[in-house]
């Protein structure tokens, strides 16, 4: 076994990698029974490298894989694929807003796609000139807003990791920060007034380990914590703080 690769929302889905040499790496998929704390397995998907964007919708049994230029949906219950459509780009995250019934998307080509979950209709692309890629790092409480991170680009201007908001409703993009920081997580509070990134220095040794509070409205800093000395790679926040 190669270990946990993916594991669903509230854990009742899990896909193991395994082993073996290119073109030949299967995957175990199982589902959890939480009142005997047991398992029982599904089946294996073929080739399943551990960098493939996956995402589980658990209600409905549905897996959604990001391969290549492909979206593959797969049937869990039985363990079957049920619908590819190609893309023109190579898809690089996939995450499944459950409260609006959406899948985002990134891809290599520096694009946010939102689409239909039950149809896989594109509703809005929103694509970022002169960088080098985008990540999704989460999605406001209300899933109305999106934070995502360029990686540094090439255009003038454009050296550092730039922290942007997206409004998925008019797909409107507004600039939050440019940084040398390697943003590593993000987190909103409760009503998605605040957000806060945390991440650390590059391999180049720009930028710093502090977390970075932001107010949403008008995307500014409203303080900066100090005091870590390794990278933070997560954000945990008290509820109802």
């Amino acid at each position: 076994m190669n270990g946990l690769t993916h594991i669903s929302e509230n854990g009742l889905f899990a896909i193991v990698g395994e082993l073996g040499q290119p073109g030949e790496r299967p995957a175990t998929v199982a589902k959890f029974d939480f009142d005997t704390l047991s398992y029982q397995t599904i089946g294996r998907l073929p080739e399943l490298l551990s960098y493939m964007p996956i995402a589980i919708q658990e209600d409905t049994e549905t897996l959604f894989l990001g391969n290549e230029k492909e979206i593959q949906v797969w049937s869990l219950s039985p363990l079957k694929v049920e619908k590819k459509i190609a893309l023109p780009s190579h898809i690089t995250q996939l995450r499944i807003d459950h409260e609006r019934g959406k899948i985002l998307m990134t891809t290599d080509s520096a694009t946010l796609q939102v689409r239909d979950l039950k149809t896989l209709s594109l509703e809005r692309e929103i694509k970022v000139e002169n960088v080098d890629g985008l990540a999704l790092q989460e999605l406001s409480p209300d899933s109305g807003l999106a934070v995502i991170v360029t990686e540094k680009g090439t255009g003038p201007d454009n050296d550092d990791v730039g922290i942007h908001l997206v409004d998925l409703h008019t797909g409107k993009r507004d600039l939050v920060s440019k940084m040398k920081n390697w943003i590593g997580a993000v987190d909103f509070t409760d009503d998605g007034s605040v957000f806060a990134t945390a991440g650390g220095k590059t391999h180049e040794g720009g930028g710093d380990n502090a977390i970075y509070v932001w107010r949403t409205k008008d995307r500014k800093l409203l303080k900066k914590l100090e005091g870590h000395t390794e990278i933070a790679c997560s954000l945990v926040r008290e509820v109802g703080r």
